[in-house]
């Protein structure tokens, strides 16, 4: 504890200067805070919720047939989960692949399918890069889309 003394003064200005310049630089719009990321409210959707999915088919019995689950399920999870690199995002792909999907329960099937794949939440995932506006586009297009299509998926 002794070694210690003497160094707690520096840890404790270590830990508001952090969090002082943290703040700063929210206010300045350099970094976005969590309040930032919620307002874009895309978190807590319900449409990028696995659940929503998973008790529509409870309710309704529909099966995925393998051939859309394989292809068409897959190939769109892949390619979200490739969108976020170290150090550039590929936020347009992640765009035209949101795009493709026809209906929001689709969406919360891919959010199933991601987190069934990736062992990840589709929201919390979108949310460790995208910034508010971009979160705020991917919601617009998720909004654009019917809540059901009948049928389920078109070819």
């Amino acid at each position: 504890m002794e070694k210690i003394k003497p160094y707690l003064p520096y840890i404790i200005l270590g830990v508001f200067v952090f969090y002082f310049l943290n703040k700063g630089a929210q206010k300045l719009g350099l970094t976005e805070s969590k309040e930032d990321k919620q307002a874009a409210g895309l978190l807590f959707s319900k449409w990028l919720n696995p659940q929503t999915y998973i008790d529509w088919r409870k309710k309704t019995g529909f099966n995925i047939p393998k051939q859309f689950e394989d292809f068409f399920i897959a190939g769109i999870t892949q390619t979200i989960w490739d969108s976020k690199n170290f150090f550039n995002d590929d936020e347009e792909q992640l765009y035209s692949q949101f795009r493709k999907i026809q209906s929001k329960m689709q969406f919360s099937l891919i959010s199933y399918y991601f987190q069934t794949q990736y062992k990840r939440n589709l929201g919390e995932y979108l949310n460790s890069f995208l910034s508010s506006d971009e979160l705020l586009k991917v919601k617009a297009i998720i909004n654009s889309k019917p809540d059901i299509t009948d049928p389920f998926y078109k070819i």
